[in-house]
């Protein structure tokens, strides 16, 4: 068995340097598409369009989310040990982030788009979904308030400033897009720069927040290793199922 130590830099930085690389590939796609009037280039456009569908960024956006939820309950498994009496809200938001990465990658909320709140030019509510995401945001905070004050203060700001990042660009940018779509229209370099910016933010929301969350692993349980359990060889005559053991990876503090 390997044990290897983690850190949150360990982790958030690499994933930092990947979206970023991804932001920047995408900016060249865009600005090849409505700057000199390529839009595929062998495919390496729709490739890395950040505000494309089923591309490396979308898998990349999935999973960072499915980081977060794993985290999200290894530490409501690790509070229930220790009788914590708030880790039922660790083991939602877990849920909640599996419920993110399966949007992400299958665009549940685009159905959404198909409601008009408001006389179309209206540009606000252009994207019908922000209504329920809104509405959805002030209930959860409300739901969250005790566990999120109950947590230690650098644990709360880095919360804060996680979903300042991804609420900003998912649903903030979101309704500057769809008011300049209206007035503008959307297949233009400035609504494309808007999407990339709203994905960027997202990214860096999640990072923050998975930063966040192994902080927090090692500061309740003071150390946390990556261990690979490599798979044990049966002795010949030994090919039962119960003698075979297959290799792994796991988190544990």
């Amino acid at each position: 068995m390997i044990r290897m130590p983690m850190t949150a830099s360990a982790i958030s930085r690499p994933l930092a340097m990947i979206a970023s690389l991804l932001v920047a590939a995408s900016l060249l796609g865009q600005s090849s598409r409505y700057l000199l009037g390529y839009d595929h280039v062998k495919g390496l456009v729709p490739l890395f369009n950040v505000d494309g569908e089923r591309n490396l960024p979308t898998f990349f956006a999935v999973i960072l989310l499915l980081l977060a939820a794993a985290l999200l309950a290894c530490i409501a498994m690790l509070e229930r040990q220790r009788a914590c009496a708030h880790f039922r809200s660790w083991a939602l938001l877990s849920a909640g982030f599996l419920f993110l990465a399966y949007d992400e990658a299958f665009l549940v909320h685009e159905q959404l788009n198909r409601i008009r709140f408001l006389p179309s030019r209206s540009g606000l509510l252009h994207f019908a979904w922000v209504v329920p995401a809104i509405v959805g945001v002030l209930v959860l905070s409300l739901v969250f308030l005790r566990f999120f004050l109950h947590l230690d203060g650098r644990t709360r700001r880095a919360f804060a400033l996680a979903a300042a990042l991804f609420l900003g660009g998912a649903i903030g940018l979101e309704v500057v897009s769809g008011v300049h779509g209206e007035w503008r229209g959307f297949a233009n370099l400035t609504d494309a720069l808007l999407a990339t910016a709203e994905e960027a933010l997202e990214m860096a929301g999640v990072i923050v927040f998975i930063h966040a969350l192994i902080e927090y692993l090692r500061e309740q349980y003071r150390e946390l290793h990556l261990v690979f359990e490599p798979g044990t060889v049966p002795a010949a005559g030994e090919a039962s199922e119960d003698a075979r053991t297959s290799g792994g990876a796991s988190f544990l503090p």
